[in-house]
């Protein structure tokens, strides 16, 4: 159901599983949620900004990688047009166009991710001027810290659509881990869920590590190659308009793809009859994208070591 909100003061009300930015210093209205529906919990409002209208969406990305700019992709790694970035704080903020063909922006900040678009034309400057008024609100990270990707999930919980990447997630047993450390060059990372389904000898695993209360992540995919399940995994390539870097892995036994300086990244990596795919989020590295590569026997023993330790506690209601 949909609420319409008087104010922002009203979003207390709500038990929802993301962080919530708000401007400052613009103009809003037509503020409402989303709670309680098939469709994910989002928080939905208008800014006015130098006489135009930005409509701004805030929710937790929960179908594909962490931190990704999905509204402006129009397949796995090719957007809309040609997506530009620049550093906003310690975040990343990506322009371009969306699926609407309107200027955009999103951005991902403690796990909410944040998208701006508007019919009107937008320069890079106002949307990175709105950006930082919206960071400025500064909510504590700490009231979901102790929430697992499966607590904040919603396609986790079952729910579903005709989409196919919501599919792969409602399609999956998801459980909470115990708080496993994957370490990576700039620090570590810690354990946030597991999905995972079984048929005929074939499976399909997805892992979230997340680290600084969701400021950085990486999802883990490791599907069995003949698997007989529709988009079990991804096809891996460059594309246009995202990253700028591809490399081919030793051997041919895989691919990464990069946007310099800071990311996103993939890399797909085939082993034996199994294929993992992990998606790097903005804030991770070469460097860090290097030390994963380089521990892979490691961390396939880590993630063998949380599938073990079944059965996992519940996700949170």
């Amino acid at each position: 159901m949909i609420r319409v909100l008087k104010s922002f003061d009203e979003i207390g009300q709500y038990r929802l599983p993301f962080l919530t930015y708000v401007p400052r210093n613009h103009e809003t209205y037509d503020i409402s949620v989303r709670i309680h529906d098939q469709k994910w919990p989002t928080l939905r409002y208008h800014v006015k900004l130098s006489g135009k209208t930005i409509r701004i969406k805030e929710f937790f990305l929960d179908w594909f990688f962490p931190g990704f700019p999905k509204s402006m992709l129009k397949d796995f790694s090719s957007g809309y047009s040609i997506i530009r970035s620049r550093e906003v704080g310690e975040n990343l903020l990506f322009l371009g166009k969306n699926y609407r063909n309107h200027d955009a922006a999103s951005f991902w900040v403690h796990g909410t991710m944040i998208e701006m678009d508007s019919n009107h034309t937008v320069s890079d400057d106002e949307y990175e001027k709105l950006t930082v008024d919206l960071l400025s609100s500064r909510p504590d990270p700490s009231r979901l810290e102790k929430f697992q990707f499966p607590d904040r999930s919603h396609f986790s919980k079952g729910f579903t659509s005709d989409w196919y990447e919501d599919q792969r997630i409602s399609r999956l047993s998801w459980r909470r881990t115990e708080q496993v450390k994957l370490p990576i060059a700039n620090g570590t990372l810690s354990s946030s869920g597991v999905g995972f389904i079984h048929i005929d000898g074939g499976m399909q695993e997805i892992f979230v590590f997340q680290a600084n209360g969701y400021s950085r992540a990486i999802w883990i995919e490791i599907s069995t190659k003949d698997i007989k399940l529709d988009h079990a995994f991804y096809d891996v390539r460059k594309g246009t308009g995202l990253f700028d870097t591809e490399l081919e892995l030793a051997e041919g036994k895989g691919l990464l793809v990069f946007r310099k300086p800071s990311g996103p990244a993939v890399v797909k990596i085939i082993i034996g009859a199994t294929i993992l795919t992990a998606g790097f989020s903005p804030g991770l590295d070469l460097h860090d994208v290097s030390s994963f590569l380089s521990k892979l026997d490691d961390i396939i023993a880590l993630l063998q070591q949380i599938m073990d330790s079944f059965p996992h506690e519940e996700a949170k209601s």
